[in-house]
């Protein structure tokens, strides 16, 4: 009796164990995030930004209750980063669960939002049918409202919901001014896309000939890609944009690809202006060892080659201290010609942001007559390999090449030797571009609050190229291993028996 007695109490006191345990877990919870780049653990940046609201901010978040089983696990993990995005912020933020589909007149209101219903596809007793589901939500903070129409996958929530919060939250958005060619529109132009980008959290001004200069009196960054035969009064706004401690983001393009993959060299206009900050985008291409996919036709038949006139920038190729770049997994830079820096200064700091391999080459359009697949691999044999310099960040006192004696503001300088990385071709096949893009823009103007979030919605892990004399120790390792373990198993096996063997006959002979 005693003994069932004990039994009955020592599964009481460990049920109330467990009871105090999840209690205790639902207050003050954690969790151990093995992922390579911390995918499940909200980042110092939201931790921040979500603890210093000033007013409350209401999340709403529109799942309907009867989802397919497929997105239960999906709710949940909504459910578990909107709690944690609580703990951190506190009374400042209230988080709020609906269904839209239990009221016509919710329905109404999710529609003037801009939260549209979901159509799926489920089997139900057998049967396939049509559900319509919400799976959105919307921030309200004071008078302001932002929406998620859709939630479909967790990896980009923490982001889109700290975008949506920096808007809501912020009293005026940044101005960006958006300088293309000559005065070409973003529409017109080939950046279309990154245009629309940059519409969701900056205030974006196209700079034309007759509004240049009052866009760039009051613009908090200047944008300038590809710029064409800028005439002198172009320069001077450029040189007192700098002098007035802007933020200028330049990427310029020193040689031209024809149609037919024909180089020819291009005037930029602004050549003086960057020698006066001792820096050059030199007329030439670079070709990479470590290089993107290109398609190329031949007849009836598409091609997929590496092509090094792409050269791809990996994590090691960034620099490791620069928030901007240093979480960046890879940039692939179409035609990009290489930077030639100044030393930094007393004033003047100079990073190099990335560089190519040692593997590349530099050439210049004297040697080129054509830009194909067949014209790399024969520069690649005769070429000088070496490390170039692809991007680089400048941040001080410029000197002006107007006013050599004017005082002039601190100032930085984002550049790259090209700006087809950015057009909206090169976009859809390299998406990872428009990282790099908003982590300079964001650097330059609000600070670096997304950029850590931002750069771990990229996941590459391509297969690093090997040196021969390592990929043939490999080989011969694979080779030999398997017999070693297999003769080291039966020598160990034989040693045994032979030993057991010898002590078996010992025993004999001594009963004998």
């Amino acid at each position: 009796m005693k003994k069932k007695f004990h039994h009955l109490t020592s599964i009481v006191a460990l049920a109330f164990v467990l009871m105090g345990i999840n209690l205790f877990s639902s207050k003050h919870w954690f969790r151990f995030d093995l992922t390579d780049n911390q995918q499940y653990t909200l980042s110092d940046s939201t931790k921040n930004i979500v603890s210093s609201l000033d007013d409350v901010l209401t999340l709403r978040i529109y799942f309907s209750e009867n989802l397919p089983p497929q997105l239960l696990e999906l709710r949940r993990q909504v459910t578990d980063l909107c709690e944690e995005f609580k703990q951190y912020a506190g009374d400042k933020l209230q988080v709020e669960y609906k269904d839209p589909g239990k009221s016509p007149a919710e329905e109404q209101k999710l529609a003037m939002l801009g939260i549209p219903p979901v159509q799926l596809n489920v089997i139900n007793k057998d049967k396939q049918e049509v559900a319509k589901v919400y799976l959105g939500a919307a921030l309200f903070y004071q008078d302001k409202t932002e929406v998620i129409p859709l939630i479909d996958r967790i990896d980009h929530l923490e982001y889109e919901l700290v975008e949506n919060i920096l808007k809501i939250s912020e009293k005026e958005k940044p101005r960006l001014a958006f300088w293309v060619g000559a005065g070409e529109t973003a529409m017109g132009s080939g950046f279309k896309l990154l245009h629309t980008q940059l519409e969701r959290r900056f205030s974006v001004v196209d700079v034309e000939k007759k509004n240049a200069a009052e866009v760039l009196s009051e613009a908090n960054a200047l944008l300038l890609l590809a710029p064409e035969h800028f005439s002198a009064k172009e320069v001077k706004l450029l040189d007192g944009f700098i002098e007035r401690g802007g933020n200028l983001l330049a990427f310029v393009d020193a040689v031209e690809v024809k149609p037919g993959l024909i180089p020819e060299e291009r005037k930029t206009g602004i050549e003086d202006l960057l020698k006066q900050w001792g820096i050059e985008v030199r007329s030439d291409f670079v070709l990479d060892a470590s290089n993107a996919f290109a398609s190329f036709s031949g007849g009836a038949v598409t091609y997929h080659l590496p092509y090094p006139f792409w050269p791809k920038v990996l994590p090691e190729h960034f620099h490791p201290e620069i928030p901007m770049v240093s979480h960046l997994e890879s940039l692939v830079l179409p035609w990009a010609s290489s930077l030639t820096l100044p030393g930094s200064t007393e004033t003047l700091n100079v990073d190099l942001l990335a560089r190519t391999t040692p593997k590349a080459i530099s050439t210049s359009l004297g040697n080129l007559s054509s830009l194909s697949p067949d014209k790399a691999s024969e520069l690649f044999q005769t070429g000088v390999h070496e490390e170039l310099n692809l991007a680089a960040y400048l941040h001080g006192v410029f000197p002006s090449l107007y006013h050599q004696k004017k005082t002039a503001l601190p100032a930085k300088l984002v550049l790259v030797g090209t700006s087809r990385f950015l057009r909206d071709n090169f976009l859809q096949l390299f998406p990872e571009n428009i990282l790099f893009l908003e982590n300079a823009v964001d650097a330059l103007t609000t600070g670096d609050a997304l950029v850590g979030i931002r750069s771990r919605l990229s996941t590459h892990r391509p297969l690093r190229e090997q040196d021969e004399a390592v990929f043939m120790a490999l080989r011969v390792l694979n080779l030999l291993v398997a017999p070693l373990i297999l003769l080291t198993v039966g020598g160990i096996i034989l040693f045994r028996r032979k030993r057991k063997r010898k002590t078996l006959l010992a025993s004999l002979e001594a009963n004998a």
